[in-house]
This record gives C-alpha cells, sequence and structure tokens, in this order.
C-alpha cells in the first residue's frame, strides 16, 4: 500500500509524501553526525586494526575479561581511533574494546539491567597502555570455535562520516516529533502506512559510531526509564556488510553518558541485544 499523497523531495535523496514533507523542518533539526563502519572479512589482521572477532590489543599484565562463569569472553571489536574520522566527544586515539560471552543466546545483554557487565565488558587503553602488549591468546581458540562464536572471521573495519536524522524507534521521536500524532489524527486511515515510511526513510540499520540507533524490538530507554540523553557508542547489525553478522540475528547497540565518553570513561556502558 502507498498513500495517495503527492510526494516531495525535501532535501537531496530524502522524498517524502506531502504530510510529512510539511514538518520536514522538525525532521531536518535532528541531523546528527555519525561514523559509518564497513567491515571486510579479512584472516590474519594485527591486533592494533580496527576489526570485528579479532584477537585482542591489551596491556601485559592485564587479566583477560571472563563471564560470570569464569570464561573468557569474546573480543567482538576493537575500534583505533587512530583510522577513525573525528567525531566528538569521541576519542581521537587509543584502543577501544568490546567483549561478549558466548553461553548465552544474548551475548551477556542483562535485559533486567543492561549496565551488568557480568557477562560483557568495554575497555579502553591508551597507545602508551598497549606499547608492549599480550601476544598469547591460545586460550581463546574454543571461544572463536564456538557455536555461539559472533563471527567466525575476523573483519577490518573502514569509516566514513555520514549523517542521519532521528528515526520512530528512538525514545527522542515521541518528544520531539509532536506532528506524528497531529499527523494521525488527521489522516486516521493512512496514520500506519505514514508511519512505516518514517521507518523506511529514517531508520538506520548498520554498523556505526555515534548517531542514532536502530532498534528491532523497542527502545530500552523507554521500557527501563534510563536516561534519554544515553548516547549510541557502537552498534552492531546482522543484517548489514560483508558476510559480517552474529551467528543469531539481532543487533547490538552499547549506550553510554556522553559526558562519560568525553571522560574516556567506559565504566558504565550499556549493552542491548536486540532480536
Amino acid at each position: 500500500m502507498s498513500t495517495p499523497f503527492q510526494k516531495i523531495e525535501v532535501a537531496p535523496g530524502i522524498t517524502l509524501s506531502e504530510p510529512l514533507a510539511a514538518h520536514w523542518a522538525a525532521i531536518a533539526g535532528s541531523r546528527r553526525p555519525f561514523i559509518k563502519i564497513d567491515p571486510t572479512p579479512s584472516p590474519n589482521l594485527p591486533s592494533t586494526r580496527s576489526s570485528f572477532g579479532n584477537l585482542p590489543l591489551l596491556p601485559k599484565g592485564f587479566a583477560y575479561p571472563e563471564d560470570a562463569a569464569g570464561n573468557p569472553l569474546f573480543p567482538l571489536a576493537t575500534i583505533n581511533f587512530a583510522e577513525v574520522p573525528p567525531l566528538e566527544p569521541f576519542p581521537t586515539s587509543g584502543y577501544l574494546q568490546f567483549f561478549c560471552t558466548v553461553a548465552s543466546d544474548d551475548y551477556g545483554s542483562n535485559y533486567n539491567d543492561l549496565f551488568d557487565t557480568a557477562d560483557f565488558r568495554v575497555l579502553y587503553f591508551t597507545p602508551d597502555e598497549v606499547a608492549s602488549p599480550q601476544t598469547h591468546f591460545n586460550f581463546l581458540n574454543p571461544i572463536f570455535e564456538h557455536r555461539r562464536a559472533p563471527m567466525r572471521t575476523p573483519h577490518a573495519l573502514s569509516f566514513q562520516p555520514a549523517e542521519g536524522y532521528m528515526g520512530p524507534g528512538e525514545i527522542a521521536f515521541d518528544a520531539n516529533y509532536a506532528f506524528s500524532e497531529e499527523i494521525s489524527d488527521k489522516y486516521p486511515e493512512l496514520a500506519d502506512e505514514l508511519e512505516r515510511e518514517l521507518w523506511r526513510v529514517f531508520a538506520l540499520p548498520g554498523h556505526r559510531l555515534g548517531g542514532y540507533a536502530y532498534f528491532n524490538q523497542e527502545d530500552p530507554r523507554y521500557e527501563f526509564e534510563y536516561d534519554p540523553s544515553l548516547m549510541l557508542l557502537l552498534q552492531i547489525d546482522h543484517n548489514q556488510g560483508k558476510r559480517t553478522h552474529w551467528n543469531f540475528h539481532g543487533t547490538a547497540q552499547f549506550l553510554i553518558d556522553p559526558a562519560a565518553l568525553a571522560a574516556r570513561d567506559f565504566s558504565a556502558v550499556a549493552f542491548n541485544w536486540d532480536d
């Protein structure tokens, strides 16, 4: 089904039905920069390279992160900010690393407390801290080969600056897009289709640093009353990329307080596994 309204190009590459186009100024005001991540399968990557599913980069003597049962966590992602275009308030150097358990289908996301790091971890090291890194990770072989290993092959990451608009799945949507209720009242028979149009045009699946998150289900900031100012730190999406995928369908979002990110404090990161 499509709406009977005229389509209007409101910006290069963005066309909306008339009722939505009339509110383009409100939508345009939500524009936010992010870094698009493009993964490429690349065996034998150095640990200093930005990657998914590669060997980690840890200082000598640093205890390898484990889940609640004492099993090593899977090294999900490494972001070398020397390879990333600048984006405030993200670092411009250093290594941000994400780890998750393979012991459960949700990879360590605790839906009762997304900040519970019993089964996932986010670590940040400056270049000096990993100038002499650990090199022996044979104990990770069973984790890489586990049936729930999120990725079977290391992937090198490349980065590109991009911009996106607030999608209807974001917690801030209802507060900022009051026009959506106005449109629903004015066009009740077409309200669902107009909402689907918003999803088609503005939802942002894919891998990214910053910007708006894409939720297959509901934004957890609704249900659990987390601070709505929590921003997207990293998103990994099974549907996007060159054979990059989770073994099980879903999208991972890591959320953080912007002030903590600016302070390079990654001790309180929320991990949402969205299937």
